[in-house]
């Protein structure tokens, strides 16, 4: 068998354009990720269009292989259009990091072997000569960039293909390289900082000590400790723990409508889904876990309010209750914003489970036992309730 021609492996970019904070047209290299779950934009491409980096909020942490984790710096909303049809256009949100990956490809690709690309309208026009990634677009947007054709380079096995989308076709798969030199694969991972090996390792040593309570979680306690009541059936009641200004949040009916809607149409076809919801929140009418609004909707925008959408857990494995509602209070307002980013979190009061495992070693005999329904006897005070 002969041997194989040096090559390497392209991954699929687009050239897209997207206008700066003065209104012009600039063209940025994006690789389209159908692997990544969220988007990302370098920092350097930020300052280059002009855009304000968001920080308001607590930068995510990107998770890579391994586990391995960085923080990012922030996130920015823009809309980018398609060079080859100004009315193909789309909205994103991009977290903000320094690097997004190496120039792609590694090495020059040899398009004299791919002849078949010739007349096609390149989703990218330098695909085959090194260059910056400036921007990565993740999965939750991917599948609506595909459409239905692709191309064979030729007749190999091994040979790319020109897959058709909104932004032009884009070249994927091994591909031939004008150069001997061995070529660099990449993957997603993000490097350990030395310093958090470090710190690994003397936590490693440490004796396990009682958590110190940070300052927040401080003021969190006193909140509770100030405005915990009992009522007189026994029930106790609590101030939400705010630490943000509660004027900072934006309009929340819209969304949470949406999200209505949208379980409307889950129960719509699902009917014991439907039954199952039905019954979930009529027992939560009786046991006073909620109660219907007395004010007028209408005028919801004069004081400040949040609207929790809520949806269906269904858990097949449990005996007695599959369903289980969720309220989702992570859910943004109009101004990004959701009620739990101007609430205090609290300490974790979790007991630690290497001790609870240990705890089994000491006796004969263990109870296990589940408190149905603890945390909604805990009331809300009147005057927090419209969060």
């Amino acid at each position: 068998m002969g041997a194989q021609p040096p090559s390497t492996v392209l991954l699929g970019t687009a050239r897209i354009l997207v206008r700066d904070s003065r209104g012009n047209e600039q063209s940025v290299r994006a690789l389209l990720d159908s692997g990544a779950q969220n988007s990302f934009i370098t920092r350097q491409c930020c300052q280059r269009l002009g855009l304000v980096i968001n920080r308001s909020l607590a930068c995510p942490v990107v998770q890579g292989i391994g586990g391995t984790s960085k923080a990012t710096q922030g996130y920015i909303n823009l809309k980018f259009y398609s060079r080859i049809d100004r009315n193909v256009n789309f909205d994103i949100n991009a977290l903000v990091v320094d690097r997004v990956t190496e120039r792609l490809p590694t090495v020059s690709v040899d398009t004299s072997a791919m002849i078949e690309f010739k007349n096609l309208t390149l989703a990218d026009d330098t695909y085959a000569v090194p260059g910056n990634i400036d921007m990565l677009i993740g999965a939750s947007l991917f599948p609506h960039l595909l459409l239905n054709n692709k191309v064979r380079g030729n007749s190999s096995h091994t040979a790319p293909y020109a897959l058709e989308t909104v932004l032009g076709y884009v070249i994927v798969g091994s591909a031939p390289i004008i150069d001997s030199i061995s070529a660099t694969s990449y993957c997603g991972m993000a490097v350990e900082p030395l310093e958090s090996l470090v710190r690994k390792l003397w936590e490693m040593e440490e004796v396990n000590l009682p958590p110190i309570a940070s300052s927040d979680d401080r003021l969190c306690e006193e909140i509770y400790v100030r405005t915990t009541v009992r009522d007189r059936d026994g029930r106790y009641s609590v101030a939400l723990p705010f630490k943000g200004d509660v004027l900072s949040l934006g309009d929340s009916r819209k969304m949470a409508e949406k999200r209505f809607y949208s379980l409307e149409r889950r129960m719509l076809a699902s009917p014991q889904l439907k039954e199952a919801y039905d019954g979930v929140i009529n027992e939560y009418i009786r046991e006073g876990y909620i109660s219907l609004v007395v004010s007028k909707l209408d005028n919801y925008e004069d004081t400040p309010s949040y609207f929790i959408p809520h949806h269906g857990v269904i858990r097949e494995d449990k005996l007695t209750s599959k369903l289980r509602v969720v309220l989702d209070a992570t859910a943004k307002t109009s101004t990004h914003l959701s009620l739990n980013d101007i609430l205090y979190s609290g300490q974790n009061l979790q007991g630690s489970l290497f001790n609870i495992i240990a705890n089994f070693r000491l006796f004969s005999i263990a109870l296990s036992a589940d408190i149905r329904q603890m945390f909604l006897c805990i009331g809300v005070r009147e005057c927090d309730r419209r969060f």
